[in-house]
């Protein structure tokens, strides 16, 4: 996906940076990192890279206590960039940057919610109105709060009634035995370059994605 022909993935830390400047310090840790190569057939191999060091884990497989906390961060960090959305720099992006490919582009490291495969969707989610707002509702539409939602650029679609009511928040799939209190949580670290073939997810993990050309 892109905004004014460039890509959302290329050179996006003058974004997180003007999202920090906007919004506060981490807001931009929403987003995992992308880091982008060009394969010959013309696809991109994407690398997803994060600045919390915990294991990411799918959002249905945290017990309901852990997927309780991760959600209601998910809302409050949605919740927070309402000035870079607002903002006539980078406000069309950052609306482009909140779709997401599926509903596990939606992880959590940790108690924090991130977004992988942002800024990119299905070629059936972009055919109409209707299906966007379909792929909107299967992925991060539960999770918005009142006034936000996902854009393509160029259009006016919206997911939902654009984005109005309360955030939408989805019930875990299952119930299960309270667990033990998870040990506090490492804070965010520095958004720092990665070295090659690690994860900033933690050194075991990566998350690859293709795409094409846009």
């Amino acid at each position: 996906m892109a905004v004014d022909g460039k890509s959302l993935w290329r050179d996006c830390e003058a974004t997180f940076a003007r999202i920090e400047e906007l919004c506060g310090d981490h807001a931009s840790r929403l987003f995992a990192e992308p880091n982008v190569k060009e394969q010959d057939d013309g696809r991109l191999v994407v690398a997803w890279f994060g600045a919390f060091d915990d294991e990411p884990k799918q959002l249905d497989a945290l017990d309901r206590g852990m997927r309780s906390r991760v959600v209601s961060s998910l809302a409050a960090r949605f919740e927070a960039l309402r000035p870079a959305l607002a903002d006539r720099e980078i406000g069309e992006t950052v609306a482009a940057m909140l779709n997401v490919a599926d509903e596990s582009s939606i992880v959590a490291v940790g108690e924090n919610a991130i977004l992988t495969n942002w800024g990119m969707l299905p070629e059936e989610a972009r055919a109409s109105p209707a299906a966007f707002d379909r792929h909107g509702e299967r992925t991060i539409g539960p999770y918005l709060p009142s006034g936000i939602s996902p854009r393509v650029p160029g259009q006016t679609w919206t997911v939902g009634e654009g984005g109005l009511g309360p955030a939408k928040v989805s019930p875990s799939p299952r119930a299960e035995s309270p667990k033990p209190a998870s040990p506090p949580q490492q804070g965010p670290q520095p958004r720092v370059p990665a070295k090659p073939g690690e994860s900033r997810f933690g050194l075991s993990w990566r998350y690859r994605s293709y795409s094409r050309l846009a």
